[in-house]
């Protein structure tokens, strides 16, 4: 098996982990996105990098954030995912995962509500980063 083979099977193989062992809080919104007949894909890769929900028709994607996105390396991580999704034409929104549990109305408000634009923009927890 060659190098490239080898990478595409271990993309195959992380992108299956990812959507058959979601966290409580990704399981969680999951179910109430069904419920609500949102039209969503869970865990898409865009290029090298995994979402946690896109919304095609809204060129909208959500990323839930547990306590480690508090580390300096994972926010550049993060940081890289949201300039690749902006040039893709997303605007990327981070709810922290409590919000599911404790406050999932705002998040189904956010994803009704949400109009693209033609110039997008980053928002963090909720609050306009970068347009």
């Amino acid at each position: 098996m060659d190098n490239k083979e080898f990478k595409r099977k271990l993309r195959k193989y992380y992108q299956k982990e990812l959507r058959t062992n979601p966290t409580p809080s990704e399981n969680r919104l999951k179910n109430i996105l069904k419920s609500n007949r949102i039209k969503f894909n869970f865990q898409k890769r865009l290029n090298w990098f995994y979402y946690d929900f896109l919304f095609r028709n809204k060129r909208l994607i959500l990323e839930l954030d547990g306590n480690y996105h508090e580390t300096e390396k994972q926010q550049l991580q993060d940081l890289r995912k949201e300039v690749f999704a902006k040039k893709q034409g997303y605007t990327l929104i981070r709810f922290k995962n409590e919000e599911v549990w404790n406050n999932p109305e705002k998040i189904l408000d956010t994803i009704r509500h949400y109009k693209p634009k033609e110039e997008v923009a980053i928002f963090h927890y909720g609050q306009l980063v970068k347009q």
